[in-house]
C-alpha cells in the first residue's frame, strides 16, 4: 500500500476515535502530524467529504462497489483499482461517483501497515 493511502486511513480512523470522546492532546498532535504528511489536495478532499458526514476512505467490495456510496464502480475503474501499482508509485483512486478515496481489500495486507504510516 502506497504512503498517502496509508495516511489517509490512519487519518480516519483517529477522526473515528476523536468522534467517540478521545479529546487528549496526544491525540490532536497525532492527527495534525498525520495532516502534515499528505498534500493540500488529498487534505482538501479528506476535509470536503468528512464535513458532509461522507466516509473518506471506503474499500471496494468484492462485486465491485464503492464502499461509501454502494454505487458499482465500471468494469474498467474495478480492474483498474486491482491491479498491482509500483511501488514508487503513490497513486490514490478515488471513486468516480462520490469522490471518496478507494482501496482494494487485498491493498492492506494487515492493520499495522496502515499504523505503521505515522511515526
Amino acid at each position: 500500500m502506497n504512503k498517502t493511502l496509508a495516511n489517509l486511513i490512519r487519518l480516519q480512523e483517529l477522526l473515528e476515535q476523536h468522534e467517540q470522546g478521545d479529546d487528549t492532546e496526544d491525540l490532536r498532535k497525532l492527527m495534525d502530524r498525520v495532516r502534515g504528511k499528505l498534500t493540500e489536495a488529498h487534505l482538501r478532499r479528506f476535509e470536503h467529504l468528512i464535513e458532509r458526514g461522507r466516509l473518506a476512505v471506503a474499500r471496494v467490495s468484492e462485486s465491485g462497489a464503492c464502499g461509501s456510496c454502494h454505487l458499482k464502480l465500471t468494469a474498467g475503474d474495478s480492474l483498474r483499482f486491482r491491479q498491482p501499482q509500483d511501488p514508487k508509485e503513490d497513486r490514490v483512486f478515488t471513486c468516480p461517483f462520490c469522490g471518496c478515496f478507494l482501496y482494494v481489500a487485498s491493498a492492506i495486507t494487515s492493520k499495522k501497515e496502515a499504523t505503521a504510516a505515522t511515526p
